[in-house]
């Protein structure tokens, strides 16, 4: 059976995705079984170990992706199971699917779906439309349609056993609450598992259910058979629906077929439909993509994400801006300006790449045209920059750093102030200087970096980095504890303080934006050929040509 053959979408359609044959012998017929997107709330397929769950998912999904564009469904996948669902990243109509050991990129996604659902909910109850298809079928889906999403979570029981203890489960909470309010936003679970479905909050949250091939025969009367009527010999993909008891036969994307062989197929349909039917399909209609942020990104990289897309007020302040690396939701650059946040806190743990991130703002400040004083009192990558072009002073100890030194440049816009190691500097000759000009700064002054130890940041009354403190915004890298958190103002979970994140991980609260982090990569020799690399893809990305001027 090829189910893409079976249903062709027209406009005003509802949405239903063939999947199955169904076999009704007291009618003596046999007829296309669908998951009906319209009346679905969320489906549970139930079955043990190589019955056809993983199968069904795949079929759902091809079904759904040759039958309908992007403009009326969207999947997203969470593969609890052995990777069984991965190929289905190639269908256009599926936006993610995330490994079960790939948990920042579930955690972004299911906070990407509860803000939709809550967007769809206020759109659905503001206008009065019951449904997301009554609402695409008034004058009001001139506005952009709204498509069913479907989230497809293969091995439920292999993903409970992975999240139950993460952060208090926290993240199976959420996808419960969101099978409970979702489906009126037209937001969908299909899930399949074990019989542990059957038991639980789990059992209640699913009006559809299939059941493949089970051990206990008495787990069947969830679907209105008794046990003695259930087959010796249930063939996989061989189940059972609750809505009607008929006993259906999940179709195969293609007859006879291997998984490796069914696999290349569904590559292979996904891109010959991006290159035909959706080749020219709005982004806004396309399903949103979701990534882990990277374990290691260079500057260089940066800059290439730098396209001409911002808008325009940042486009016209480009000249001032310095990455800091990527993070957030997307993985979009975090950009420090200088003439926006004057005084830029670094906290971070030994070895959490606090240097690393301020060879990083050295670099993008020269770049941009900035004049440098440095102070680097350990004997690292920092005083490299002695003699280079726009670094002013490189002081290697805290005698050097006087009023003198700072009133120098301290009117200058375009000078930069970099402190590293901000613990060895508790005693410097311009400590009351500095507690003067924290929260005085005005934006044709110098802008101030400071970076330091977490635990050893210089503290105490009358010290000018408890002044520092009450900034109460920056950068915090590798956080050991809760309590890191009060220094740059945000909130963190107990499941985020990680000791294995890579160096350069960490938050930033940069005035409105606070996101994860991941700090990009440079070296204190990397400026000419940042600038070369700028100068290379400035024709293409128009908005980082002015970097390479400087």
């Amino acid at each position: 059976m090829i189910v893409r053959d079976t249903i062709k979408a027209s406009a005003e359609a509802e949405v239903s995705i063939p999947f199955a044959i169904g076999d009704y012998p007291q009618e003596q017929r046999q007829s296309v079984v669908s998951v009906e997107l319209s009346s679905l709330g969320n489906m549970f397929i139930v079955g043990t170990s190589r019955s056809g769950k993983s199968t069904a998912l795949r079929t759902i999904a091809y079904s759904a992706s040759v039958t309908y564009s992007p403009e009326y469904v969207h999947i997203y996948c969470i593969d609890g199971g052995n990777g069984a669902i991965a190929p289905l990243q190639a269908l256009p109509n599926v936006g993610v699917v995330a490994l079960r050991s790939e948990t920042q990129k579930i955690e972004r996604l299911m906070s990407k779906l509860e803000a939709e659902c809550k967007r769809r909910s206020s759109l659905l109850s503001r206008d009065g439309y019951s449904s997301i298809d009554e609402y695409n079928l008034s004058s009001k889906s001139s506005n952009g349609r709204l498509p069913h999403i479907i989230i497809m979570l293969d091995s439920w029981d292999g993903f409970n056993s992975v999240f139950q203890n993460y952060d208090g489960g926290s993240l199976i909470d959420r996808i419960q609450i969101l099978m409970r309010e979702g489906a009126s936003s037209g937001i969908h679970f299909i899930v399949t598992g074990d019989h542990s479905l059957l038991l639980g909050r789990m059992s209640v949250l699913a009006g559809s259910k299939v059941l493949l091939r089970l051990i206990d025969s008495t787990d069947y009367t969830e679907v209105g058979m008794s046990a003695r009527d259930v087959p010796d010999e249930i063939p996989d993909g061989r189940g059972y629906r609750s809505e009607d008891s008929g006993e259906i036969q999940i179709a195969k994307i293609r007859k006879d077929s291997s998984g490796q062989e069914e696999s290349e197929l569904i590559r292979a349909t996904g891109v010959r439909l991006r290159a035909t039917r959706d080749h020219d399909l709005p982004k806004i209609l396309r399903p949103f993509t979701v990534e882990q942020l990277p374990d290691e990104i260079t500057l260089s990289q940066v800059y290439s994400q730098m396209t001409g897309s911002r808008d325009a007020d940042l486009s016209d302040r480009e000249e001032c801006i310095i990455s800091l690396g990527v993070g957030g939701e997307d993985n979009e650059p975090i950009l420090f300006d200088p003439k926006q946040i004057p005084v830029l806190p670094i906290y971070g743990t030994p070895q959490s790449g606090k240097t690393t991130m301020l060879v990083t703002i050295v670099n993008g400040a020269l770049l941009s045209g900035y004049h440098v004083i440095i102070a680097a009192p350990k004997n690292n990558a920092m005083r490299s920059f002695v003699g280079m072009d726009g670094v002013e002073c490189v002081a290697t100890t805290p005698v050097e750093i006087t009023e003198d030194l700072l009133n120098t440049y301290v009117n200058d816009s375009r000078a930069l102030f970099i402190f590293d190691d901000c613990q060895l500097l508790k005693d410097i000759p311009a400590s009351n200087w500095i507690m003067a000009k924290i929260g005085m700064l005005e934006p044709d002054n110098a802008s101030f970096v400071f970076a330091g130890d977490t635990g050893e940041f210089p503290s105490g009354f009358g010290n000018w980095a408890s002044k520092v403190k009450t900034i109460r915004q920056g950068v915090l890298l590798k956080p050991e504890n809760l309590m890191d958190q009060d220094l740059i103002n945000i909130k963190i979970r107990r499941s985020q303080l990680k000791s294995d994140m890579p160096v350069g991980r960490g938050f930033a609260h940069l005035g409105v934006i606070s996101a994860s982090l991941q700090g990009a990569l440079s070296e204190p020799s990397d400026v000419d050929d940042i600038r070369r690399h700028i100068i290379s893809i400035s024709s293409e990305f128009p908005s980082v040509s002015s970097l390479a001027r400087n």
